[in-house]
């Protein structure tokens, strides 16, 4: 009776690691077909991103990343995606230099000068 009860403990057992595996495989599965499908696309590094590490910011969403070679790459900087390593995003710098505008620059630009007068609401358009 002992011996029929310790069989089906490990029976129950084995049974219940073998859900966990399916899942997590599962898991992994979906969350490298997500990776791959990034692949080809580009985005902005978020964080600097060198050989071992970093972030970056694809379509929203925020993922691991490493460079594909020796070269780190600055934040702001804009970047493709080349491939997946063991779960990171393996990217490469755009072709020239690719950094961003910095924000204070383009809410600057577009600023009119503090001297300008804004139009008034009197003026009429020439005829």
């Amino acid at each position: 009776m002992i011996r029929l009860l310790m069989l089906a403990a490990v029976f129950v057992l084995l049974v219940v690691m073998l859900k966990r595996w399916q899942t997590e495989r599962r898991r992994r599965a979906e969350a490298n077909a997500v990776l791959n499908a990034q692949v080809g696309k580009r985005g902005v590094a978020t964080e600097p991103i060198d050989k071992d590490s970093g972030l970056v910011r694809v379509g929203g969403e925020a993922y691991a990343a490493r460079t594909d070679g020796d070269e780190a790459i600055a934040p702001r900087t804009l970047v493709e995606i080349v491939t997946v390593f063991r779960f990171r995003l393996v990217v490469r710098k755009l072709a020239g230099g690719g950094h961003l505008m910095d924000v204070d620059q383009m809410t600057s630009a577009a600023d009119p000068p503090d001297d300008a007068e804004p139009p008034s609401s009197d003026d009429t358009p020439p005829a």
